[in-house]
């Protein structure tokens, strides 16, 4: 029998890696100190509603083939709905200004959605030779709005889509995103299959796609779960050999891969010359807040059509979901709303009441039916450390998922993944520090 391997960390990398593991015939512990799984898309109950909220709407895209294969082993695979075509609706003061792809062969879709912009036709065919650009690499050290410049994207097209896509993407604007993994992220979303494009999106809560169902995974595996937390991994000299718990015991480990967060990553790294680069790394990395806001109505406030969720140009809030159309349900009296704030340094210390008047603010300009009305319940989410900053360049430091002692591993939408903070490259790195750790040797 071999030795258990110890995953910290109950996200999308922590559960990939633990998948992993436990399909190549690895007993597996997973350390997991909140109750909820999903670290940083987990979700909770709302005290006044009673409702599950997650900490902020996620979507998901055609192309994140290896999450869609984790919840498919899962089970909870099918709790995806998709665009049946990219549709990218965005009301701009009440117009209708959608990126909407027809169902073509690549590259046509893409090509005919691009068309269709609200552009004039030299900056339509600007449009298109830039779009083609997205092919080709992009020279180190770029930001995403002197890369635009670069392969001559037309100046009305930035706000109008680039603006929109890279801080929904990089959670950045564009003078502070680094330019190659936002193309990175392009070419995989839209430089594939119409399918790899369209968006899609959880009808249950985002917990509810790992929770119960995870731990019957591993448990049929052979492996456990632990409810506690790590404080820090032991070493002796330049080998893992064990896990200190918040409590005071120290668990007996020699391979132990870490699943968290940037920032938590930093508490549970031992003193150790080998372990400097990638605290460094790490350091280098920063955080970008998003902050998410939860409105209930009771009455139907925001007519999206036929899509759960639109953008709004020209204000704070980037995007609104309809959360009664993204769970199946299209009838009731009143309608449960959310809005998303990407790249929200300026107002992440905004206190509640000014972050909910500045959303609705902006619903009012694109939205008639929302002027003067007050919602029912309003809850506000700030998540400050939604994404690692990658500024032009970070690319470079991104730690991988060796740290640099014996037995231990990373894995994390932060690490190099290739792509930005997402939770398709979370799994990747999931998947990837397993790989690692199962061909290392030492498991007996």
């Amino acid at each position: 029998m071999s030795a258990p391997a110890h995953v910290v960390g109950g996200g999308f990398a922590g559960a990939a890696a633990a998948v992993a593991l436990a399909r190549r015939g690895v007993p597996v512990v997973l350390w997991e100190a909140r109750a909820a799984w999903g670290g940083r898309v987990a979700s909770f109950t709302d005290a006044r509603s009673g409702e599950r909220l997650d900490n902020g709407p996620h979507l998901f895209l055609g192309c994140y083939a290896r999450t869609r294969a984790l919840l498919a082993e899962l089970g909870t695979g099918h709790l995806l709905s998709f665009q049946p075509t990219l549709h990218l609706p965005r009301f701009d003061a009440g117009r209708a200004a959608a990126l909407h792809c027809p169902e073509l062969p690549a590259p046509w879709f893409l090509v005919g959605g691009l068309l269709g912009l609200p552009l004039t036709w030299a900056d339509r065919l600007r449009l298109l030779a830039a779009g083609h650009a997205i092919r080709r690499p992009v020279a180190p050290g770029l930001s995403v709005a002197s890369w635009l410049a670069a392969i001559g994207a037309p100046a009305a097209s930035i706000p109008l889509l680039w603006g929109p896509l890279c801080r929904a993407i990089m959670n950045l604007e564009p003078a502070e995103a680094d330019a190659g993994a936002f193309a990175a992220a392009l070419r995989e979303g839209l430089g594939g299959t119409a399918a790899d494009a369209c968006l899609g999106w959880s009808r249950v809560p985002l917990g509810d796609l790992l929770e119960a169902v995870l731990e019957d995974r591993l448990a049929r595996a052979g492996g456990t779960v632990r409810h506690r937390r790590v404080a820090r991994v032991v070493l002796d000299g330049d080998r893992v050999t064990g896990l200190a718990t918040g409590d005071g015991e120290t668990v007996p480990a020699r391979r132990v891969i870490l699943a968290t967060g940037p920032a938590h990553l930093q508490r549970l790294l031992p003193a150790h010359p080998a372990l400097q680069g990638v605290r460094q790394q790490v350091a280098a990395l920063g955080a970008a807040p998003i902050v998410s806001v939860y409105l209930w109505f009771d009455r139907p406030v925001a007519p999206m059509g036929e899509s759960p969720f639109v953008g709004l140009a020209g204000g704070r809030v980037e995007w609104l979901f309809d959360r009664d159309r993204m769970a199946g349900r299209t009838a009731g009296p009143g309608q449960r709303l959310a809005a998303v704030i990407s790249a929200a340094d300026a107002v992440a210390d905004w206190d509640d009441a000014r972050l909910v008047a500045a959303t609705l603010d902006d619903m009012a300009v694109h939205l008639p039916a929302a002027r003067g009305i007050r919602p029912a319940h309003s809850r506000v989410i700030r998540e400050r450390r939604a994404t690692v900053r990658l500024a032009p360049g970070v690319d470079r430091p991104r730690p991988g998922a060796v740290a640099g002692v014996d037995g231990l591993y990373l894995c994390g939408d932060y690490t190099d993944t290739g792509l930005p903070a997402t939770i398709e490259g979370a799994v990747r790195s999931g998947e990837a520090a397993a790989a690692a750790l199962a061909t290392c040797g030492h498991l007996y």
